[in-house]
């Protein structure tokens, strides 16, 4: 919090003479993930890390249009990263989750499958800084914009939610488990991030802007064993208002 609230600070100190907007960014994301060494007992369910997830997260722009070029922002927001473990082909007295009792479906009609997503909540900032490309035969109301920061965002939730297949367990397709979920999440989540925006001007203080993305983990996501490192190429979308 005490880094969210210096930042901003800084921030709008800096801006008194400066452009500033401010705007609204949706993020939709593939979460892809790999995993490091891990202790033999847990081999078998994490190498099952091969389908990937999906998410959203979102945030507060506010940016600073340095000069005609240049802009720095700095985005308050809600950050989320998942993986997926996926097991197939679940048969009677199979264990999906240790929270979860076996499985007591007898029935061999259709096939039985698990997929349990696992989440990591965080709440905090990117700090990015992007430049303009002067692109030769481009609208004057439309723009490209390249860049690059960090992420720094702090864990305040995770839990795995399991959706069964072919099957249900007390009657119930979904469990959502909040402890012991079998995964310690770090409480830091901290990435490096590059970007690519289009950005249109709709209106004099209205811009419009859809990109690219990329976040990679520059810590691991776990706080144990297994190591989970999570990548996620972004779409972005946003309107920003200036002020």
């Amino acid at each position: 919090m005490k880094l969210i609230i210096t930042s901003i600070a800084i921030l709008l100190f800096g801006t008194v003479q400066a452009q500033l907007s401010i705007g609204l960014m949706i993020e939709p994301a593939l979460n892809i993930s790999t995993v490091g060494s891990q202790p033999e007992v847990l081999s078998d369910s994490f190498t099952r890390l091969k389908k990937a997830d999906f998410n959203t997260s979102f945030g507060i722009e506010i940016k600073n249009q340095l000069d005609r070029y240049a802009s720095f922002s700095i985005i308050p927001g809600y950050y989320q990263t998942n993986f997926l473990m996926v097991k197939e082909d679940l048969q009677y007295l199979d264990i999906i989750h240790p929270e979860l009792r076996a499985i007591r479906d007898q029935s061999q009609g259709a096939q039985k499958n698990a997929y349990l997503h696992y989440r990591q909540k965080y709440i905090g900032l990117q700090l990015l800084f992007a430049k303009k490309l002067q692109i030769q035969g481009l609208p004057n109301s439309t723009f490209f914009e390249l860049g690059g920061g960090l992420g720094a965002h702090y864990l305040v939730d995770n839990d795995v939610k399991i959706r069964t297949e072919g099957f249900a367990i007390d009657q119930k397709y979904i469990h959502v488990i909040k402890k012991n979920t079998g995964f310690t999440p770090s409480d830091f989540a901290l990435n490096a991030i590059g970007h690519a925006d289009l950005n249109y001007q709709l209106d004099p203080n209205t811009i419009l802007l859809a990109g690219l993305k990329m976040n990679i983990p520059i810590i691991t996501n776990a706080n144990e064993a297994p190591q989970v490192r999570i990548y996620m190429p972004t779409l972005r979308f946003g309107i920003r208002f200036l002020l």
